[in-house]
């Protein structure tokens, strides 16, 4: 204890007095640590502090657990991306700071014994530290000095708070002994800021990249906007929608739900207290450019009475446009080009998101638009993930059984039913809802349930979709979705990989047409659709390439 009190006593002999707290965003980072170091802040938050460099959260390990939490931070990168992982006992961290002791060079420390923080300490002199492996994982405050750059508003900060963080209910790949769920940072943004803001993120994947959500928060489970659970209440001007980033408290939630006996980590009462590195945000950035960095992200809302926006590629978005030149006039003036591709890419969207499907149809399967149903279903199917509810007149359920039969991909699932008792106020909020419906020319809409719900009354509904599409044309423009990292990514809420499925998976081959075609006596000349299916086939062989530099 003697040698802890000598080594304690040294180094504030030798370190430099109180700095200006006010001067604290041009402090050099080998100041912030020094100043930490003699405990002249204590639990102080360190956003804007040394605001040009890149910022760590820490947390220290039991090497016997430090596998598994290495692995729990590679699955969920976004939330947890690592910066630099230590060798056991390692307490300098000379990749990323010179000269620097890590337990001492924060403002504030949480001990966690099973799962709990029982003590906010400023420093682990006392801690025995031989067996800790540490982690250094990517800070959101890193890159909203990016964002103010870019001339965008930072709210918190205009009211000198700390950026809310919130629980949400989406739920990290588990490692071992670690799982939890996303805990996400938000930063509200005028609605013509936000695909500003996503751009000058998106390139920074070290410190949580783009974000994982934009739009309502109850789309990821966040019930109390105004009451987050981490840090201080958002400041949110009118016209705002929340952005939501994954956050390195997240890994804080991992390790308490370890319930190891013994490890270090952010204080909750101190969440904000981070390492401040030796890397200039704009030189580490670029050094760790995403491998992705060469597609660009482009926002789409594909719901507005509930805000719900999504990502997309700008080379998906071109993939989308040569469908749309399939089916669409070549005379259109750009503007209504454009118009038509968002509303394709935003059907597509819709789709992929959904985690409920209705599909509504009158027509026959041998019709020219029964088999439109059919491409679109398989498109829905391809994950697995949906729930889908063919909706059919009660006279013609029969002969869609057997359609679903003839296709080996769909027969696999139980999704159809009548139209009777089916109601549209039965969609959840909290959960992505899409209803596709077919119209007598075979023209396919796609729009989000809780757009709709805003339009019911006691005799109709009014559908707001831009456009109608063939089926095959939508379940392209959703296989394009499918092998698009930045929508992938988003979808996944950048958890896991990107590992697009098969053209097969998605869509009808020309063979399982002339099944269906055979089985069923079509009153139309085929060749039409034939030539739709050849084309759309054709067009999406290339959409992996596409995403590859």
């Amino acid at each position: 204890m003697r040698s802890v009190e000598k080594f304690k006593a040294l180094r504030r002999e030798a370190e430099p007095k109180m700095l200006s707290f006010k001067d604290r965003a041009n402090w050099t980072p080998a100041q912030a640590r020094a100043q930490f170091r003699q405990n002249f802040f204590p639990s102080v938050q360190t956003g804007g502090i040394a605001a040009a460099f890149t910022q760590v959260s820490v947390h220290f390990v039991p090497s016997a657990a430090a596998k598994h939490f290495s692995e729990f931070c590679r699955l969920n990168k976004t939330p947890c991306p690592i910066v630099y992982q230590s060798q056991p006992g390692e307490v300098t961290a000379s990749p990323i700071a010179a000269d620097t002791d890590i337990r001492t060079d924060q403002t504030a420390y949480g001990m966690f014994e099973n799962g709990v923080c029982v003590k906010t300490v400023p420093d682990l002199l006392d801690v025995p530290f031989d067996d800790f492996v540490t982690f250094y994982l990517g800070c959101s405050h890193s890159f909203e000095l990016a964002l103010t750059a870019a001339g965008l508003p930072v709210r918190h900060q205009q009211v000198n708070r700390a950026v809310p963080s919130y629980k949400t209910k989406i739920p990290c790949l588990p490692a071992g002994p670690f799982w939890a769920n996303v805990v996400a940072s938000m930063r509200p943004m005028p609605w013509d800021l936000v695909q500003r803001a996503v751009e000058a993120t998106a390139v920074l994947e070290q410190v949580h990249g783009a974000p994982i959500h934009i739009g309502h928060p109850c789309w990821i489970g966040v019930k109390d906007l105004l009451h987050p659970e981490y840090d201080d209440e958002p400041n949110i001007q009118e016209g705002d929608v929340c952005l939501f980033w994954g956050c390195g408290t997240t890994a804080q939630e991992a390790l308490a739900n370890a319930k190891l006996p013994f490890l270090v980590s952010l204080s909750p009462t101190a969440n904000c207290c981070n390492f401040i590195t030796d890397l200039n945000n704009e030189d580490f950035n670029k050094m760790q450019a995403p491998k992705n960095g060469f597609l660009q992200p482009r926002v789409i809302f594909i719901s507005e009475k509930l805000v719900f926006g999504s990502l997309i590629s700008d080379k998906a978005l071109e993939q989308i446009q040569e469908l749309v030149k399939l089916v669409k006039q070549d005379s259109l003036s750009v503007d209504k080009r454009t118009e038509q591709v968002q509303s394709l890419a935003k059907a597509a969207m819709r789709l992929s998101h959904a985690s409920a499907v209705a599909i509504v149809t009158l027509n026959e399967v041998s019709s020219i638009e029964g088999l439109s149903v059919l491409s679109i279903i398989k498109a829905v199917m391809a994950t697995e993930s949906k729930q889908i509810s063919l909706l059919v007149a009660e006279d013609k359920c029969s002969e869609w059984t057997n359609a679903i039969d003839c296709c080996a991909a769909l027969k696999q699932h139980s999704v159809l039913s009548t139209m009777e008792g089916f109601k549209l106020e039965g969609a959840h909020p909290d959960k992505y809802t899409t209803l596709l419906g077919f119209d007598r020319k075979g023209g396919l809409w796609v729009e989000c349930a809780v757009e709709l719900i805003a339009e019911v009354d006691a005799s109709h509904v009014t559908i707001t979709a831009d456009c109608t599409w063939p089926g095959e044309v939508v379940a392209a423009a959703m296989y394009t979705l499918n092998c698009c990292p930045v929508h992938s990514r988003y979808l996944r809420r950048g958890l896991g990989e990107h590992k697009p499925l098969e053209q097969g998976d998605f869509l009808i081959t020309p063979d399982e047409l002339t099944t269906l075609m055979s089985t069923f006596e079509v009153g139309f000349k085929t060749e039409k659709l034939e030539n739709l299916l050849k084309k759309t086939n054709a067009l999406s062989a290339n959409s992996k390439a596409c995403f590859s530099q």
